[in-house]
């Protein structure tokens, strides 16, 4: 069902999914870096990327 939803309202299905998770600011998340690396490590999260608000501005 959610399959078709997604044809429904975008025309088409990806065939691969990004998932990205913005957080605060780029200074934070080089100050904790290391912790992120390691639960993303240990949730079995590694391909999730976490996209800074300064990140985002300049994309």
């Amino acid at each position: 069902m959610n399959r078709r939803y997604i044809e429904k309202e975008f025309g088409f299905f990806p065939s691969k999914i990004d998932f990205n998770i913005l957080i605060g600011r780029m200074e934070e998340k080089l100050d904790h870096a290391e912790v992120i690396n390691t639960t993303k490590r240990q949730f079995g999260q590694k391909d999730v990327r976490l996209l800074s608000y300064d990140e985002l501005l300049e994309y």
